[in-house]
């Protein structure tokens, strides 16, 4: 029983990371938000999880899928 609670629990996570990283890296970019919605999203969220200004980059499975560049906040 807890085999197949643990795999649920990998398949869940491994389910919601690759639905969740693109989601993250678009609200980074300003992709999602726009005027003050984006500059809100960057004070609040960004600063609560440590995010700085400056490049980032999106990859997966080891290929670089987009880069763009965080504004000051």
């Amino acid at each position: 029983m807890q085999y197949k609670t643990e795999c649920a629990k990998e398949q869940l996570q491994e389910l919601s990371n690759d639905i969740s990283i693109p989601m993250i890296f678009k609200n980074l970019c300003g992709k999602n938000f726009s005027g003050n919605d984006y500059q809100n999203y960057l004070r609040t969220v960004c600063q609560d999880i440590g995010v700085t200004t400056g490049a980032i980059e999106y990859y997966a499975d080891n290929v670089l899928i987009e880069k763009a560049t965080i504004p000051v906040f």
